[in-house]
């Protein structure tokens, strides 16, 4: 079974969740992802599977471990998270190489 569901459940206890969407399902060989929104935004919690020699495989691509492991402190809208080691090459992969230019609208298609 995923590690993912027990986040899924504190985060639709806590965040008061209007929708919950499996996007993708995960299996023995693909990662999966998670749709979370409330009324006022979305979230997109990703699964990662190990992959020999320190390597993680995601919905976009194979990556060195280093880039997201360890997860660092931040804050997001005044709440505590853990996040990416590398924000920037995650950034990049999910939304462009233009995801720093690019009209916001554009990034969530």
């Amino acid at each position: 079974m995923s590690n993912i569901f027990p986040i899924v459940a504190k985060i639709e206890q806590m965040c008061q969740l209007t929708t919950t969407d499996r996007s993708t399902v995960a299996t023995a060989d693909e990662p999966g992802s998670w749709r979370l929104c409330t009324s006022r935004t979305c979230v997109v919690l990703y699964e990662y599977l190990n992959q020999p020699e320190g390597m993680m495989l995601s919905q976009y691509g194979e990556e060195d471990q280093s880039v997201t492991l360890p997860l660092t402190k931040c804050s997001i809208s005044g709440v505590e998270a853990s996040c990416p080691r590398e924000k920037e090459p995650i950034l990049r992969r999910v939304f462009g190489e233009n995801w720093r230019t690019d009209r916001l609208t554009s990034l969530f298609h």
